[in-house]
């Protein structure tokens, strides 16, 4: 076997044995909810049926429901089908008879299987079970119990996590799933490689959303991903647009955000690999959401969409296949828009992880995999322009250092957030000066000596304005403390 020529061949499709156990699943009380008897944290999905993900051959509960005509009452619920010695009503959690369909049952916890004589390891329950459904192959995975740095070191717990992953090792999304999606089949001329050469760790993110914080929610999702050993034209990526600073006011019923790929940074990340091929897109919003589209531009002028909903709906997200391929060149442009209704709300949403706040991303599925790109890109040039500074000094002189100031090294790891955090809080315009910002260019004043001495800002100024970076609002934001902070010093001058 050459495990040289192993891809990871992405498809979220869900593995749906029988299509109708869903729809029976809610003429039963807890029908989504049901333990298997022998698998913890597994969820017995058909629960009429030996197959636990529906389909095919009855268990006696599924006998019984077939032939009480497919319905819940009194008398299904009174019967002890798999004859254990509880009732269905009791190991379904409605022991009085009471539940209708689509009420809560009244109890939602310490069910139990009806088709399945439990515990079914008892002498009684072993002579009644006749299939087969525990002694299933158990899970192995040596790397769990490896040592150094390897999957097992890496994530032995589950820990908290974002869009970002916080560690630096597992950088790069491969594939994503949302409620609402049947899973995605990647183009014929990509994929993920897996192996020595490719991906040898892979983490999966589960966003949950727990404004309880309760404790007694149980999840059994899961992924079904298929490989191939017939290797594709080239590696795939996915490059994300978006942003992460938004206020959307309440009671407002139409609210927009942009977020934009600039022409630098199409530059940058194009630059010596030649133009990206762009294959789909999935649209990401939150509740608030109303209509979202990515569009593409070169010259100035829109040239294609890359994507639109004009009608959102969180719970439905839509995947976007580009029937054709479509070219991402150098210098062309990508423009986000997000639409919002707040009339829902009584206080501003900002950005967030949870449901109850919003985002504003889109995901572009392309090829070939390029490593100038493995991150998000936010809002206007923020991220390019970490990566493009970086690489306007490679090649020239170093600029040295100045009273103090290594100027190099401040232009390629430091001002990039300084420009992040200057353009969030300042205003841009330069003619007020708010005390967040007061507050952050004081520290920066105290903290760095390259924002301390004027000489190291003016040479910085001058060598990022030969640049190609509009950096005008930010110098406006970061100065329009400056009068302020210069008179505070004065008043405390003996």
């Amino acid at each position: 076997m050459d495990q040289l020529m192993i891809l990871i061949f992405l498809t979220l499709c869900v593995l749906r044995p029988a299509d109708g156990y869903q729809f029976f699943q809610g003429q039963i009380p807890n029908g989504d909810k049901v333990p298997h008897p022998c698998k913890e944290n597994h969820i017995w999905k058909g629960v009429g049926h030996r197959n636990s993900e529906g389909g095919g051959n009855r268990n006696p509960f599924g006998e019984d429901f077939k032939a009480n005509d497919k319905k819940w009452d009194n008398v299904l619920c009174m019967k002890d089908s798999d004859n254990d010695g509880m009732s269905n009503g009791q190991e379904l959690g409605d022991p009085s008879c009471v539940w209708t369909p689509g009420s809560q049952a009244n109890r939602t916890i310490g069910l139990s299987l009806p088709g399945v004589c439990e515990p079914w390891n008892s002498p009684k329950c072993m002579g009644q079970n006749q299939w087969d459904f525990c002694n299933g192959t158990k899970f192995i995975c040596p790397a769990l119990d490896a040592t150094g740095d390897d999957v097992g070191s890496m994530y032995r717990e589950a820990a908290p996590c974002g869009m970002r992953p916080a560690d630096k090792r597992c950088s790069q999304a491969i594939f994503l799933w949302g409620q609402g999606s049947q899973g995605q089949c990647e183009n014929e001329n990509m994929g993920f490689r897996i192996g020595k050469t490719g991906f040898s760790k892979i983490v999966i993110q589960h966003h949950w959303n727990n404004p309880e914080l309760r404790d007694d929610y149980y999840d059994s999702s899961g992924m079904m991903m298929y490989y191939t050993p017939n290797l594709r034209p080239y590696d795939g990526g996915i490059m994300i647009i978006g942003q992460n600073r938004m206020a959307i006011p309440p009671r407002v019923p139409l609210y927009k955000v942009t977020s934009k790929i600039s022409k630098a940074c199409t530059y940058s990340i194009t630059k010596g690999v030649g133009p990206l091929t762009m294959v789909g897109s999935v649209l990401h919003m939150h509740y608030l959401g109303k209509s979202i589209k990515l569009e593409q531009y070169r010259g100035g002028k829109m040239i294609t969409s890359l994507g639109e909903d004009k009608v959102y709906n969180y719970d439905s997200p839509v995947m976007h296949n580009f029937e054709t391929p479509i070219e991402l060149r150098e210098r062309d442009e990508g423009l986000l828009t997000c639409n919002y209704n707040s009339m829902s709300r009584n206080s501003t949403t900002f950005w967030g992880n949870s449901t109850s706040a919003e985002m504003c991303y889109a995901f572009v599925r392309y090829y070939p995999f390029n490593h100038n790109m493995k991150f998000i890109m936010m809002q206007g040039e923020d991220v390019c322009a970490a990566r493009t500074l970086v690489d306007t000094l490679d090649g020239v002189a170093t600029l040295g250092v100045v009273d103090g100031c290594d100027l190099d090294n401040f232009i390629k790891n430091e001002m990039a957030e300084i420009k992040n955090i200057t353009e969030m809080i300042c205003d841009v315009t330069g003619f007020s000066c708010n005390s967040e910002c007061f507050d952050a260019k004081k520290k920066l004043l105290k903290t760095n000596v390259c924002v301390r001495e004027k000489d190291a800002i003016d040479m910085t100024e001058s060598f990022l304005s030969s640049t190609k970076f509009e950096m005008e609002p930010f110098w406006r934001g970061f100065r329009s403390c400056d009068e302020k902070i210069a008179t505070e010093e004065n008043k405390d001058d003996p």
